[in-house]
C-alpha cells in the first residue's frame, strides 16, 4: 500500500507501471549490446595498466630530470630514418613509456613505445598490437566501420538514461537504498534483486555521466558528418603559401628542443601531452598539454609554431575557452576518467564494473519474470511473448558478429607487412645551391631517396637532382610522406652510381635499418 501511495502523490503523468516498461525494454531489448559496451569501457578505463602489467618492456625507470620529448623525437629519426612521426604522447603514468605513432614504408601504421627520459626505442607493435588500442577503439565503434560503429555504440548511452530515468518511479524512496540490502524480502530472485537495487543506487552519477557524455559524442560526430563542427574543433593553422614560397631549398627547421623552449615561453608551466612534429612543407609544429585548468583534455591548451623561425602562429589557454569549447574538452576526461591518474581510474573502474553487473543483473531478474509469466494463464503468457528480447537479440548477435568480422580484418591488416625495405647506401642530393644526405633503400626494383629531418626540400616547388646518379631533375614522387623519393628505375641509372648505392650480399641479408637491435616487432 506504501508504494501505491507514493506512486499516486508523485503526480506522474505516466502511471509506474509504463515507467516499468520503459526500464525493462531500454534494459533488456539490447542487452547484450549493452553488457559488451559497459564491460569494454570498463575495462578500457585501466587499459595503459594492462599493458604495463603485461609488459615489462615498457617499464621505466622514474628520473628527476623529467620527460625529454626532443629526446624522444630524436630516437625515433635514429631508428626509423624513413618513417613519418605522426605524434608522441606523453607516458600515462610515472614508470611508464611514452607512445609515439609513425607511419614506415616498410612497417606501414606502427605504435612506438619509448623511454620519456632518454628517447630510447623500447619496443614497436602493430597498431592494434595493445590493450589500450584495442579496447579503445572496441569500445568507442565495435570495430565497426566508424559511421556504424558510432551510432551503434551511442544508442547504449541513450538506453542507459532511459533506464536512470525510469528508475527514480520504479523505485520509490531510491534515496533510502544506499545501505539497504534485504535479499530475504525479495521474492523469486532475492539476492540479484536486491544487488540491482544496490548498484543502480550507487552507479546514478556515474551512469548519468556516461549516458550524458556518450549522447554528446553522438551528436558530435554527426555534426562532424555533416561538416557543421567548425566552433567545436580547433583551428589547425599552417604555414601560408607565401611563407613556404620564401623559405630557402635545404632550410633547416629549429631542433625540438628550441622549439619545445619556445612552447614553454609561450604557455608557462604547461606539463606537454602531446607533440605533433611538421609532417609536410606547410605544417608546423603542434604541442598540447595541461596548464593546471581542471577537468580538461590536453588539447585545450596548446600552441602552433612555425618550425623555421619559432614564431608562434596560434595560441590557446584553457582559461581563456567559452563554455561550448570548454564542455567539448571536458566531455573525454569525464568519460574516461584520467583526469587524476590511478586515484580517479579506480573509481571509474568499480564504478564501470557496478555498471556492467547492473546490465548482467537485468537481464537475469528480466528472464525470471518471463519465464514466471509463462505459467500464469494464456493472457500472461501473450504478455510474456512480446516482452521477450525477439528481433532484437538477433540485431544484438549481428553487430556482435560483424565486429567479430570486422575486428579480425582489422587486426590483420594492421599487422601486416607492407613491403620489403633495404637499405643500400647514401647519395647526395642537391636544389639549388643546397644539398643533402639522403639514405637510400631498395623494394622490389624501385629505389626511394630518404631526405633527413627537419630540412627544407619541397618536390611540388624545387627541382631536386642527383648528381652522383646523372639525374637532373628527381620525379617528384613523394611515397607516404614528403621526405621519400622514388628514384627512376635501377636500368636508366647511370652505372656508376649503381655500383655505389646497389646492395651486396652481405648488406642485402642484413636487418633493415628501420628496425633496429632494441626494437621488438609484435
Amino acid at each position: 500500500m506504501r508504494n501505491k501511495k507514493t506512486r499516486k502523490k508523485s503526480g506522474s503523468m505516466i502511471s509506474a507501471k509504463t515507467w516499468f516498461a520503459i526500464h525493462a525494454w531500454s534494459g533488456f531489448k539490447l542487452s547484450i549490446l549493452l553488457f559488451v559496451v559497459f564491460a569494454s569501457g570498463t575495462l578500457a578505463t585501466i587499459s595503459h595498466e594492462l599493458d604495463w602489467l603485461a609488459d615489462s618492456d615498457l617499464r621505466v625507470e622514474v628520473r628527476e630530470s623529467g620527460y625529454d620529448f626532443a629526446a624522444m623525437l630524436n630516437g625515433l629519426h635514429t631508428a626509423f630514418p624513413a618513417a613519418r612521426v605522426d605524434q608522441i604522447e606523453r607516458p600515462a603514468a610515472e614508470g611508464f613509456a611514452a607512445v609515439a605513432r609513425i607511419r614506415d614504408p616498410e612497417l606501414g601504421l606502427r605504435r612506438v613505445e619509448l623511454d620519456p627520459y632518454t628517447g630510447q626505442v623500447l619496443e614497436t607493435g602493430h597498431w592494434y598490437g595493445s590493450f589500450q588500442r584495442l579496447l579503445r577503439d572496441f569500445h568507442r565503434y565495435l570495430m565497426l566501420p566508424s559511421y556504424l560503429g558510432m551510432f551503434v555504440v551511442g544508442a547504449t548511452a541513450f538506453l542507459a538514461l532511459a533506464s536512470l530515468i525510469s528508475s527514480f518511479w520504479i523505485y520509490p524512496n531510491w534515496w533510502r537504498g544506499f545501505f539497504r540490502f534485504r535479499p530475504g524480502r525479495s521474492g523469486d530472485a532475492p539476492i540479484f534483486k536486491e544487488l540491482h537495487k544496490l548498484l543502480g543506487v550507487w552507479s546514478i552519477v556515474f551512469v548519468l555521466i556516461m549516458g550524458v557524455t556518450g549522447v554528446w559524442y553522438v551528436l558530435e560526430y554527426t555534426l562532424a558528418l555533416a561538416g557543421a563542427d567548425d566552433d567545436l574543433q580547433i583551428e589547425w593553422t599552417t604555414l601560408s603559401d607565401q611563407r613556404v614560397t620564401a623559405l630557402a631549398p635545404g632550410q633547416r627547421q629549429l631542433e625540438p628542443a628550441e622549439v619545445i623552449g619556445i612552447t614553454r615561453a609561450e604557455l608557462p608551466g604547461i606539463e606537454i601531452g602531446i607533440i605533433v612534429p611538421p609532417t609536410t612543407p606547410d605544417s608546423p609544429y603542434y604541442i598540447a598539454g595541461q596548464t593546471g585548468e581542471l577537468l580538461v583534455r590536453d588539447r585545450a591548451s596548446h600552441v602552433f609554431i612555425d618550425p623555421y623561425d619559432g614564431s608562434v602562429l596560434a595560441r590557446q589557454h584553457a582559461s581563456s575557452i567559452g563554455p561550448v569549447r570548454r564542455w567539448v574538452d571536458t566531455a573525454d576526461p569525464l568519460h574516461f576518467g584520467n583526469f587524476a591518474g590511478l586515484w580517479s581510474k579506480i573509481p571509474y573502474l568499480l564504478f564501470g564494473t557496478a555498471m556492467t553487473l547492473l546490465a548482467a543483473t537485468g537481464i537475469w531478474l528480466r528472464w525470471k519474470r518471463i519465464r514466471r509469466m509463462f505459467h500464469r494463464g494464456p493472457a500472461k503468457a501473450a504478455q510474456a511473448r512480446r516482452a521477450r528480447m525477439g528481433g532484437w537479440k538477433w540485431a544484438s548477435i549481428t553487430v556482435l558478429i560483424l565486429t567479430v568480422v570486422f575486428g579480425t580484418w582489422q587486426v590483420q591488416r594492421f599487422s601486416q607487412v607492407p613491403r620489403d625495405w633495404h637499405s643500400v647506401g647514401e647519395l647526395v642530393m642537391k636544389t639549388g645551391n643546397a644539398s643533402a644526405s639522403a639514405n637510400v633503400f631498395r623494394s622490389g626494383s624501385e629505389y626511394y631517396a630518404v631526405l633527413p629531418p627537419r630540412v627544407h626540400f619541397d618536390p611540388e616547388r624545387h627541382a631536386v637532382s642527383i648528381p652522383a646518379c646523372g639525374i637532373g631533375q628527381a620525379p617528384a614522387q613523394p611515397d607516404i610522406h614528403h621526405r621519400i623519393f622514388r628514384l627512376p628505375d635501377a636500368g636508366r641509372l647511370d652505372p656508376d652510381c649503381l655500383a655505389g648505392i646497389a646492395p651486396q650480399p652481405a648488406i642485402e641479408n642484413s636487418q633493415p635499418a628501420t628496425a633496429s637491435s632494441h626494437t621488438s616487432i609484435r
